[in-house]
Formats: structure tokens, C-alpha cells, sequence
């Protein structure tokens, strides 16, 4: 489910009953996983970079899914139950981690266009016709903006200062208090 949020990926798409993500879609030279068009919902290939977080779990799951290859090979419909009472959220589904994972990346400032090219949502007639630019750096920004965003979240790294900040010795602050 950590993967859902990350990836902001369809739960059938990482680990659906029948089909899922496959070790042969996961690029380590960059850093992406790429979901061929005959298991997407828009029939088209999409790549998602993947961030320090997403390659820390899938790095932590055992490659034992047989001859399907898949990450996950079991069901884990069984955990949606688990998670949906434990949320609290009375109409939870496994979708509402890729709606938290978009609106997150919106409050991030991530642009729209950008938010639905990670959700692989099919672009208007206009785009899909004239633009072949896949937003690919763009995306992989977001998606690690978000990473960190999420790992402030659960309380997994200290919340990092912005890279202009320069932080001071306690001393320096006593020193101009007195």
C-alpha cells in the first residue's frame, strides 16, 4: 500500500489479483518502472520514476514470483479490508491512496498537468495529438518531492531545511539574546 502512494499507480497495476508489477518493468540504470500499454488503464506505455523510498521497499521484497515474475505475487486484497477499518474512512478503497497521493502533490505545488501525467490520465484531443513530450524530469521532480513529503509524514527522516537555510550554532543565538 506504501507502493500506491508513492507510485500514485492503480492498485491493479502493482498488485492486482490477476496481473501486476513484473521485475522485468523496473529499470535500476533510470530509476523507473515502466508499465507496458496492454496492462494500463489508457492502453498506453506510462513510466513512473521512482524514488529513494519506492526503491528502498521494493528492494526489501524477496524475488520469489515464480515464473509470472511478479513483485506480488500473492493477493493482497485481504489488507485493503484491514486498512479500510483501520483508516476510518467509512468509503476507504485502495483508490484513496492515489486521490491522497494527487492532491499531496498539488499541495506541493506540483502543477496539474504534471499530477495527471503521473496518474497516466489520457490527455485532451489537442495534447494527444500535437504533444509527444512525456514529462518525464518533471514527474520524476514531483514524485520526489512527494517521497520526502511522505517520509515527513510518517515520521521517517527529519523534516530537512530548504537548501538556502543556513542553520547556526545554539551559541550564536545565546550570544545576540543577551
Amino acid at each position: 500500500m506504501k507502493l500506491l502512494l508513492l507510485t500514485a499507480a492503480r492498485h491493479s497495476e502493482v498488485a492486482g489479483p490477476l496481473d501486476g508489477m513484473r521485475w522485468g518493468e523496473l529499470s535500476l540504470e533510470s530509476a523507473t518502472w515502466t508499465i507496458p500499454g496492454s496492462r494500463s488503464k489508457n492502453h498506453r506505455d506510462h513510466v513512473i520514476p521512482l524514488g529513494p523510498q519506492a526503491w528502498a521497499l521494493l528492494r526489501s521484497v524477496e524475488r520469489n514470483g515464480g515464473r509470472s515474475g511478479r513483485v506480488f505475487p500473492l493477493d493482497i486484497r485481504p489488507a485493503y479490508e484491514g486498512a479500510k477499518e483501520r483508516s476510518g474512512i467509512e468509503d476507504w478503497t485502495p483508490h484513496t491512496l492515489r486521490k491522497t497521493a494527487a492532491t499531496c502533490m498539488h499541495e506541493l505545488g506540483t502543477p496539474p498537468h504534471i499530477v495527471e501525467a503521473i496518474l497516466n490520465h489520457s490527455p485532451g484531443k489537442l495534447a494527444r495529438t500535437y504533444n509527444r513530450y512525456e514529462f518525464l524530469k518533471e514527474k520524476r521532480e514531483a514524485l520526489e518531492r512527494w517521497d520526502a513529503r511522505l517520509a515527513e509524514i510518517l515520521g521517517e527522516i527529519p523534516i530537512a531545511p530548504a537548501s538556502n537555510v543556513i542553520p547556526f550554532r545554539a551559541h550564536v543565538w545565546e550570544e545576540k539574546a543577551s
